[in-house]
């Protein structure tokens, strides 16, 4: 709490640190996050069967960045969590579902957001599901690049991208089934009682 004509009157009332910020028209809203929040970050790996690194990024190694992984296309309409594009991406449209799209000018230049789906809509457009709203005023004609995406599945990786070599998760770990399998054969071994 401060004094805003004595900025050096002030009280400490509590310490937190910056979150995910939102904007709107009038301001902005940003996430305090207290010290239990360190609790929840992820320390070193994490075993599982899914990979755990980011499409593209130094750990994963594959070149997304290049055509046609990542192309430039033109918004034809849409809007909200929903958007139609020029063209049809090169190919079968479904290979930018989990990816990301970027807006290289118009009023939503800068931001980006998840693909969560891509469709061909039969009219020589492709519908975009995305994961989060876009609220700036797109207009026909704006840019935008798009990056396919990947579900993070070793067989995806293996044979879409082959690049199995740099995945970062553990396909061949056993499931629960093997973890809770018994040594004998006879008998249903569900946990129900037993009845004489």
């Amino acid at each position: 709490m401060v004094d805003w004509q004595n900025p050096a009157d002030f009280v400490l009332m509590d310490v937190a640190e910056l979150g995910e910020g939102n904007h709107g028209e009038t301001g902005f809203a940003a996430e305090l996050r207290g010290v239990v929040a360190q609790l929840d970050r992820v320390r070193g790996r994490i075993y599982r069967r899914r990979c755990d690194a980011v499409f593209g990024d130094a750990r994963c190694r594959f070149p997304a960045s290049d055509p046609p992984f990542s192309i430039e296309a033109v918004v034809n309409g849409g809007e909200g969590g929903a958007i139609l594009i020029d063209g049809d991406l090169g190919g079968s449209p479904e290979g930018f579902n989990h990816g990301r799209l970027e807006f290289l000018d118009g009023a939503a230049v800068g931001l980006a957001v998840d693909i969560v789906a891509a469709s061909d809509t039969g009219l020589g457009t492709v519908r975009l599901s995305l994961a989060d709203s876009i609220d700036a005023g797109l207009a026909p004609g704006d840019r935008l690049r798009l990056t396919q995406g990947c579900d993070k599945g070793f067989s995806t990786c293996r044979d879409r991208f082959a690049n199995s070599q740099n995945f970062r998760g553990f396909p061949h770990m056993p499931g629960s089934d093997a973890a809770l399998a018994v040594a004998k054969a006879d008998g249903v071994h569900d946990g129900s009682p037993v009845v004489p």
